[in-house]
């Protein structure tokens, strides 16, 4: 009993850490390949649906892509951001200060229809002012890319959808220390 005590001692970690090896990982798509219209369309409302829920409005269903194996272009991000900006601007509590936007670059990487919306999403804060979305160098995006565009989109609608508490925020507390 003596011996096989410090035997059984050495054997379980071995035993546990070959267990652990053969747990297979999920596969994960490359990060240079480009999103599929019906991966971005999923992560989009899945993401309105989540936020809906604390915002307490109907969800959207989600849309069918027209070309579900294509990559999604610059152009359906931008207007799904809109579609979805547009559901949530009725539970808005404040408009924010104006975001800088650059109107020349939008013109310069920007179809002509894309333009007014994607400088009034830029002006809101709901849109990278330089991101990828506005002066990126491909039409197609990655998955870093499109993260990058909804965190920033969904952290902007969480913003602006709260009251403030003016206990902890100094623009919203009176003058005279009440």
């Amino acid at each position: 009993m003596r011996r096989l005590l410090p035997l059984l001692a050495f054997l379980i970690p071995m035993v546990l850490s070959a267990q652990e090896k053969q747990v297979q990982k999920p596969v994960v798509a490359k990060s240079s390949e480009p999103v599929t219209e019906t991966s971005f369309l999923s992560a989009a409302y899945r993401l309105c649906a989540a936020a809906d829920k604390t915002v307490g409005l109907k969800p959207l269903a989600t849309p069918t892509a027209q070309n579900p194996t294509k990559p999604v272009r610059r152009s359906q991000v931008v207007a799904t951001l809109h579609t979805l900006f547009e559901h949530f601007r009725p539970k808005f509590r404040m408009a924010p200060r104006p975001w800088p936007c650059d109107t020349e670059a939008i013109a310069k990487h920007n179809a002509p229809s894309d333009r007014p919306v994607l400088e009034s999403l830029v002006k809101w804060g709901f849109v990278a002012p330089v991101g990828p979305i506005v002066i990126g160098p491909d039409d197609k995006l990655t998955p870093a890319e499109v993260g990058d565009a909804l965190g920033i989109f969904f952290c902007q609608v969480a913003y602006l959808t709260h009251t403030p508490d003016p206990k902890w925020t100094p623009g919203l507390q009176r003058t005279d220390g009440r």
